[in-house]
């Protein structure tokens, strides 16, 4: 089984530099963003992205279990 990272809060300035460099690292399918709210075009176009909010345990393990 191959490891997934998922960054939470991927639409601020730290998430996105984070999520763009791991990608550059380890690949753009194995990052996966989020966020409440959609983040910049570039980190949108740059892989997969799930719109969630982080306070809900159901919303974080829907995405978990995808």
């Amino acid at each position: 089984m191959k490891d997934t990272i998922l960054i939470i809060g991927a639409s601020g300035q730290i998430g996105t530099e984070l999520t763009l460099k791991l990608r550059e690292i380890k690949g753009d399918n194995v990052v996966i963003a989020s966020d409440i709210r959609e983040g910049s075009d570039e980190l949108m176009q740059s892989g997969s992205f799930e719109i969630i909010d982080a306070t809900s345990k159901e919303s974080i393990l829907q995405i978990i279990n995808k």
